[in-house]
Formats: structure tokens, sequence, C-alpha cells
């Protein structure tokens, strides 16, 4: 056999291998936690699992007079609120940002 009829099967299968490796990797990229994290609505899903988790927690506790919560666990579960709102906010306007096709917009 020359060089020419060998030659031709191997690039064809070449490049057929070069875009089977094209596709893996975009598909690797498309499917990272990283890339599930951009979507505001998997963080708001996030926050509220973490809300409900952390108030289940904390209502464990039986209520009572000798219970009062101290300034600094005010403290942080405020700031904590405040973090958390202005993340889903941002979410939100990230959102609400991105562009549309003309026929969406209004």
């Amino acid at each position: 056999m020359d060089k020419q009829t060998t030659a031709s099967p191997r690039d064809g299968l070449g490049a057929k291998l070069d875009e089977l490796h094209r596709r893996l990797d975009a598909a690797k990229a498309k499917l990272t936690p990283a890339n599930a994290l951009k979507n505001p609505w998997v963080r708001i899903g996030l926050g509220v699992a973490v809300g409900i988790a952390i108030g289940s927690r904390l209502g464990r506790r039986a209520p009572g007079p000798t219970h009062h919560e101290s300034i600094t666990h005010a403290i942080l579960r405020a700031g904590l609120a405040a973090a958390v709102a202005m993340l889903v906010r941002q979410a939100l306007e990230a959102e609400a940002s991105v562009a549309r096709p003309p026929s969406v917009r209004a």
C-alpha cells in the first residue's frame, strides 16, 4: 500500500477523534458545579435549604424564660440574613440583565 491510501483513513479517524475530544471537553465544562452555581435559581434554592437547616437546628431548643439570645448571636444572625438577601438580589439582577432576543424585550 502506498502512503496516500493509508494516510487518508488515518486523517479521517484523527479528525473524528479530535471532534470527540472537543465535545467531551465542552460537556465537562458545562456540567461543572461552578456552572450550576451561576444559575440564580440554584443559588436561591441553596439559600432556602441552608435557611431551613439553620432554622430547624435553632428551633430544637425549648423556648423558655431562661433562654435569651445573646447580642453576638443576634448580630451574626442579622449579618447572615443581610448577606443572603444581598446575594439573592444580585442573582436576580444578574438574571434580569442577561440579554434577551428582541422578540422577548418589552
